[in-house]
């Protein structure tokens, strides 16, 4: 009996998954010109106010393509409901980038294209996901472009979601990104010198059996010889048995 030695050869990844904290988070209320960019929730609707979050996609590998974006989603925790209702999520025009240390509703970063629509959000204390593979693959074909979200309340919606300042209950916004395999699978590494084979059977090996390099197992005893060397198998064997 003959138990080969082989090697699988290595599959591509069908997906994996990289969860990104966020970089940036904040919010506005037009006309005002005060920073929220320290608060610990992210207000969207109460007096109109507009949320900002935004993700540094620099940590994906530099190779990714947006055709390897097999999905993107954010997700927000929303911490207090004010008015339940819904929300949009638009992506932030890419001429007004913002930093949460200096934005506010005096000179407000500008939306451009629509995410989300109707999203709704009335329970407190749980995550609201949102599909955001669109947003993603134009930011990682132009890097330049990605100026993050912008969170919109609908009507009287008034909410508040938890920023990355939050230490009670830790919930900052998250974008898990699914990329499919880098690359093809390699081409089969060369043979290894010898392509050794592992033997077996109920009586000791003969000189026939097997090629330099070979084992040979005796099933009876489990016992095993090798490497055979020289064309001559040992003449002692290994116990493999337990407790031996």
């Amino acid at each position: 009996m003959r138990i080969a030695l082989s090697f699988l050869a290595f599959m591509p990844l069908a997906g994996f998954a990289q969860t990104l904290t966020v970089s940036q988070d904040a919010h506005y209320v037009p006309g005002n010109g005060t920073n929220y960019g320290t608060a610990t929730t992210i207000t969207v609707g109460s007096s109109s106010s507009v949320g900002l979050v935004q993700f540094d996609l620099g940590i994906l590998p530099s190779s990714v393509t947006a055709s390897q974006i097999q999905k993107a989603t954010l997700t927000l925790f929303l911490d207090h409901v004010g008015a339940g209702g819904t929300i949009n999520i638009d992506t932030v025009s890419t001429s007004t980038s913002w930093n949460e240390w200096t934005v506010t509703g005096n000179s407000p970063p500008s939306s451009a294209s629509v995410v989300a629509t109707a999203v709704p959000a009335n329970t407190a204390n749980t995550y609201l996901t949102v599909d955001a593979t669109a947003a993603v693959q134009g930011w990682v074909t132009n890097p330049g472009s990605n100026n993050g979200f912008m969170i919109l309340g609908n009507g009287s919606t008034s909410v508040q979601f938890d920023s990355k300042e939050n230490v009670n209950t830790s919930h900052s916004a998250t974008l898990t990104i699914v990329l499919a395999n880098l690359g093809p699978a390699g081409p089969p590494g060369a043979a290894g010198g010898n392509g050794n084979t592992i033997w077996s059977g109920g009586a000791a090996p003969v000189a026939a059996t097997g090629t330099d390099g070979d084992f040979y197992l005796l099933t009876t005893t489990s016992c095993l010889y090798g490497p055979k060397a020289a064309g001559a198998w040992p003449g002692t064997c290994t116990s493999l048995a337990g407790g031996n």
